[in-house]
């Protein structure tokens, strides 16, 4: 399938999904060996190159809300400022717990984590320390609070 058709492909699909009712943010699929990333608010679509971005989700507001959804098992997570630029990642073998220890914290670097979004592994430790040197080979730096 050519890169465009591919395209062609996936749009349509998310275009019908939408139409039926369905609240997609957004989607991934591969299509030849890159990523295609679908941000419906944009109306755009990102082509990665094998490129890592480290945790892939939806970013959620830190709120008692939010984190309340979180499960309590280990996994790593990634906290942003209100423009969602990485400030943290962090590491847990009870996600929620620690990130509930975000809400009251009164650590300055901390108060300004106004996102959150996770993944769940049983290798949180080597994941963190994956996502750490990621983010220092994109920026030439670690985040703000690391």
């Amino acid at each position: 399938m050519e890169r465009e058709d591919a395209l062609e492909h996936i749009y349509a699909a998310w275009v019908a999904r939408v139409s039926a009712g369905e609240r997609w943010l957004t989607g991934c699929s591969r299509v030849g060996g890159r990523s295609i990333i679908i941000k419906p608010r944009a109306f755009s679509i990102v082509f990665s190159q094998g490129v890592s971005v480290g945790i892939v989700g939806l970013w959620s507001s830190l709120n008692s809300m939010h984190v309340a959804n979180v499960p309590e098992q280990e996994g790593v997570f990634e906290l942003a400022d209100s423009s969602r630029s990485t400030i943290y990642f962090g590491r847990s073998d009870d996600l929620k717990g620690r990130l509930q220890q975000f809400l009251d914290t009164t650590d300055p670097c901390f108060r300004r984590a106004a996102h959150f979004r996770y993944e769940l592994t049983a290798r949180s430790e080597q994941r963190k320390r994956e996502l750490l040197k990621e983010y220092y080979e994109r920026h030439d730096r670690y985040p703000l609070c690391s």
